[in-house]
């Protein structure tokens, strides 16, 4: 067994946001959404405008959560969270999320402008009581492919820019991104972010990306349900087909 004693978790951005986090039996937890309509929103928006960076520490640690410190000051270190299009699905539910993009768009803009605010200020938060420096930034973002690629450049293309401007500024600071979707159609804007690893899903073949991404390191094409369910040859396979389109 590890020596390591797991430390109690702080609340994550989704939670500090208004998502609750529920565990269902033989399950693992899951974030349902705080608010359910377009004034509750606003109201919780209000509210977290309001917060000093006291009060935000305050929420983050609210249920007694604990951050692992760093060994040598100022340490460098990367950091990272679910992307923007994830976390409002968490946030505000799926079907209000896909809803409001069109039917409120001036509250979404807000809302998305509020959370890239929470998501620094956030990981600012936690450098301070790790004493670390925070350098380089990874996104989990599955639920991108909801998107359109005009609605995702819209609502979540600033909202990644002005989080990388802050940790991962320069070209040589580490950037990735993971999405398990087919999210094939969000590739040209996401070229963009000059990102140095991808793990997208397996439905997209490893050619288109490295078309869109010439410079960035291209991992786990290999489908998960090949590795399942499939002998080594099948695996073995996948792999040098991948190198075979990527050159």
């Amino acid at each position: 067994f590890s020596e390591e004693v797991d430390l109690p978790a702080v609340l994550r951005i989704e939670e500090v946001m208004g998502s609750e986090r529920h565990i269902i039996e033989g399950g693992t937890p899951w974030l349902e959404a705080g608010v359910s309509d377009i004034e509750g929103l606003r109201a919780k928006l209000s509210e977290i405008e309001s917060w000093s960076d006291i009060d935000l520490r305050q929420v983050i640690f609210s249920t007694g959560g604990q951050v692992s410190k760093a060994e040598e000051p100022n340490t460098e270190s990367v950091t990272g969270s679910r992307g923007p299009a994830t976390q409002a699905t968490s946030i505000l539910g799926t079907m209000n999320t896909l809803y409001w993009l069109i039917d409120y768009p001036e509250d979404m803009h807000r809302f998305f402008d509020v959370l890239a605010d929470v998501i620094m200020r956030y990981h600012r938060v936690l450098e301070s009581e790790r004493g670390v420096i925070y350098r380089g930034y990874y996104w989990l973002d599955d639920n991108c492919a909801l998107y359109s690629p005009d609605l995702y450049e819209e609502f979540c293309f600033p909202v990644v820019q002005r989080v990388q401007q802050e940790f991962a500024p320069s070209p040589d600071d580490y950037r990735y991104h993971h999405s398990d979707s087919e999210m094939r159609h969000l590739l040209p804007v996401m070229a963009r972010y000059e990102f140095h690893d991808v793990n997208l899903g397996p439905l997209i073949p490893a050619s288109l990306i490295r078309e869109h991404m010439p410079r960035t390191v291209i991992q786990g094409c290999v489908a998960p349900n090949t590795l399942r369910d499939k002998d080594l040859d099948s695996v073995v396979a996948e792999v040098k087909r991948d190198f075979s389109a990527v050159g």
